[in-house]
């Protein structure tokens, strides 16, 4: 009975935010040549989105050697639960502009015109 409670208490426990996940999510988001700030008041509920994931990851020891050993390395897209979103504000970024600027109806514009001088 004490093991069985021991286990739920242990897995309790890894359900729980971790305090350290904002800072590999800031530091994550410099590598990217994100702005915290930016992001933040540009996009709340994504941003929120971004630090639950990350206190409930599992992989923050990998995460952590990631960024250590070689940031640049896109090892982290593999298990990061926040890579999909990462990379859609990177990409958002790079149709030029601020984050906040990148509204859906205004990303439209720039999208298309991105295409069209594709197909030249």
């Amino acid at each position: 009975m004490r093991k069985r409670r021991k286990q739920e208490e242990e897995h309790v426990s890894d359900l729980r935010p971790r305090p350290e996940a904002d800072v590999l999510l800031v530091r994550r988001m410099v590598v990217l040549n994100l702005d915290r700030n930016e992001v933040a008041a540009a996009e709340p509920c994504a941003f929120r989105e971004l630090q639950r994931l990350c206190t409930m990851c599992e992989s923050h020891g990998r995460c952590v050697r990631d960024l250590a050993r070689d940031p640049a390395d896109g090892a982290w897209e593999g298990y990061c639960p926040n890579a999909a979103m990462l990379k859609v504000l990177v990409a958002l970024r790079s149709l030029g502009g601020e984050i906040g600027d990148m509204t859906v109806e205004r990303m439209r514009p720039a999208a298309e015109k991105k295409a069209h001088i594709h197909r030249r």
